[in-house]
Parts: C-alpha cells; structure tokens; sequence
C-alpha cells in the first residue's frame, strides 16, 4: 500500500476499496514525478528558441515526437 494510499484511507474511513479514485493508487515518485514533468512540457519546454533542443526534452517528458532514428 503507498503513501498516497494510506493517506486518503486515514482521511475517508468508510470508502470501500473499489470506490477509491485512481489517482489515490499511485506511489509517492508518481505523484511528484508528473506535476513537475507537466509543469516543464507545458512551460519550459515551449519557450525553448532551438527545434532539436525542444524536440530532445519533448522525448525527455516521454512524448513520441520528431520520428526518424533515435540514435
């Protein structure tokens, strides 16, 4: 059981194990992981003057962008 998990069971008692939302039942590195990934592919990333920079932290955030070889 993660983190994220207990915490939301300590503060809703009575809620059946089905009825707990997904995104309770993620570990506590997802949790931080994807805020900080969305944050910097929707901020930072765009912002980046230079195409193969930007396309290489687009791949860097897992996106499936500028096909052809990946070394």
């Amino acid at each position: 059981m993660g983190l994220i998990l207990m915490c939301y069971k300590w503060r809703h008692p009575g809620v059946s194990e089905d009825r707990i939302p997904a995104r309770y039942k993620i570990s506590l590195w997802t949790g931080i992981k994807k805020p900080i990934r969305k944050w910097f592919s929707a901020v930072v990333v765009p912002k980046i003057p230079f195409t193969n920079l930007r396309v290489a932290c687009y791949r860097l955030c897992g996106y499936k962008i500028g096909g052809g070889a990946l070394l």
